[in-house]
């Protein structure tokens, strides 16, 4: 096979699409496209109505996730969703995507023009992880200094945001190269 000309040689699919997806463009193409699939599954209709566009801006330095930017259709909800920004960039780490910042800017294009998600199929968010006995109760420990519902809220929160974190270490570990995944 070697020795066949390069027109007439057959090559594996898997070459080709080693090929395809190891050029530059491939690779910006795929992070802005997963970026808006990470936008639209982690957002309602509300943000799906006013996107105009998301893209990501790489920053260049190791270590550093990128920015997303997400482009709106109008100076208000610019400064709505600004103001939310926190809650975006834990929606988005809740479905494995995560970011340094989220900005968000003014469109230039008509506010006619709608923005379309890749594929606007919603993904289910993965399954979390269970606490432990132990982590549960240290949980309690921090929280037994609040009264009635403010407690029960803290404790809530204390939990869902524990089994964020867990989950998130646990697919990091999953993927990580020195897993052999």
């Amino acid at each position: 096979m070697a020795d066949q000309p390069r027109e007439g040689r057959r090559v594996s699919l898997g070459e080709a699409l080693e090929g395809v997806m190891s050029s530059e463009a491939f690779t910006r193409y795929t992070g802005n496209e997963r970026a808006a699939q990470a936008w639209f599954s982690a957002n309602g209709d509300f943000e799906h109505r006013h996107t105009r566009g998301v893209f990501l801006n790489e920053s260049g330095r190791r270590g550093v996730a990128p920015v997303l930017i997400v482009y709106v259709d109008n100076k208000s909800i610019e400064y709505d969703l600004r103001a939310d920004k926190d809650i975006y960039l834990v929606r988005l780490a809740h479905y494995g995507f995560e970011v340094s910042d989220v900005e968000f800017k003014l469109s230039r294009t008509a506010s006619g023009v709608r923005y379309e998600p890749p594929t606007p199929q919603r993904q289910a968010p993965p399954a979390l992880v269970d606490l432990t006995p132990e982590e549960l109760e240290e949980i309690d420990e921090q929280v037994a200094v609040l009264e009635g519902e403010m407690r029960e809220r803290v404790r809530s929160a204390m939990i869902s945001s524990l089994r964020r974190e867990k989950t998130s270490e646990t697919q990091k570990t999953k993927t990580s190269p020195q897993n052999g995944s």
